[in-house]
């Protein structure tokens, strides 16, 4: 937290850190915002307005629970340093100054972009497998409370997106007390559109009972919403995982592939996230809602 006493890096670290930036702050202690502002008490009133939103947007969307013990008896560095020792480190511990500081530690006046604890790739390609997809989304699976799969082409008969979304699920469901809420949106099939609208929403909740429901905890749920283009609207394409703290968008698609595919995953704007989280609201005005299900899981716990 000292290192915000200073407006120059109190404005440089802030505007880096939160999901679209890929770096967040462990709240690490509890009270991690209150030790913050307390730092910053020299600001002029104009910079504590702007410390007060800034530290706001990041408790909403840059900030996560850090789950490890601390020490009052010992000050922060030492507490940090100590996680270390304790099989639970950080990617980076930021210091105001430290003196023949180790691998671990960046001093905050000496960051450079270059800096391999500091520097992040915005934009990654990964295999289409499993494990790879997995491993790249558990990050912000894990921190989010409301999450939103958005695939187009989602089949819920398909094992290619059946093995993806019950990895999703079953990573967003680590160490919590209670399970976030999980959605999936996607088109619904042009074929469908001849029926009455009772006969359709039933047929496919038929469909997602019989292949989704084991693939989702016993006592929790999945919502699967089902939309289509306006007339003279945009068209809905967007592949993407959208949660209550940030998004990222994949590629080719929440479907495992073939031996050797790959794609591209990119961390969203907050701009851009924003629109899209929008866009998918039931009140949205881009897409037209049509129909949603509810699918309870049976998959036994443990």
């Amino acid at each position: 937290p000292d290192c915000l006493k200073k407006w120059q890096n109190f404005r440089y670290l802030i505007e880096h850190f939160g999901v679209s930036r890929g770096r967040l702050v462990s709240q690490f202690p509890k009270d991690w915002i209150r030790q913050a502002y307390g730092a910053c008490s020299s600001f002029s009133f104009r910079q504590t307005q702007q410390l007060e939103i800034d530290l706001k947007r990041l408790k909403k969307g840059g900030l996560v629970r850090s789950g490890r013990e601390y020490d009052k008896a010992k000050d922060w560095v030492a507490n940090a340093l100590l996680q270390f020792e304790k099989g639970r480190p950080f990617h980076a511990v930021i210091v105001d100054s430290f003196i023949d500081p180790p691998d671990e530690i960046l001093i905050v006046d000496e960051i450079t972009h270059d800096d391999l604890r500091w520097k992040i790739n915005q934009e990654i390609r990964v295999e289409r497998t499993v494990e790879a997809l997995g491993s790249a989304a558990a990050g912000l699976l894990r921190i989010a409370e409301r999450i939103i799969l958005v695939d187009k082409m989602f089949e819920p008969a398909s094992e290619r997106w059946q093995i993806l979304l019950a990895k999703f699920v079953s990573l967003a469901n680590v160490d919590r007390k209670k399970p976030p809420i999980i959605e999936y949106h996607t088109k619904i099939d042009n074929d469908e559109y001849g029926k009455l609208e009772t006969e359709r929403t039933w047929g496919f909740q038929e469909e997602c009972n019989r292949f989704l429901a084991r693939l989702i905890p016993e006592g929790t749920s999945l919502k699967v919403v089902r939309w289509d283009k306006r007339h003279l609207g945009d068209f809905f394409h967007e592949r993407c995982i959208l949660t209550d703290k940030g998004g990222i968008r994949i590629d080719w698609g929440l479907d495992v592939g073939k031996p050797g595919e790959t794609t591209l995953i990119s961390l969203m704007e907050d701009e851009i996230w924003g629109e899209s989280w929008i866009n998918f609201q039931k009140e949205s005005t881009t897409f037209q809602y049509i129909d949603e299900v509810i699918v309870n899981g049976t998959l036994p716990e443990g």
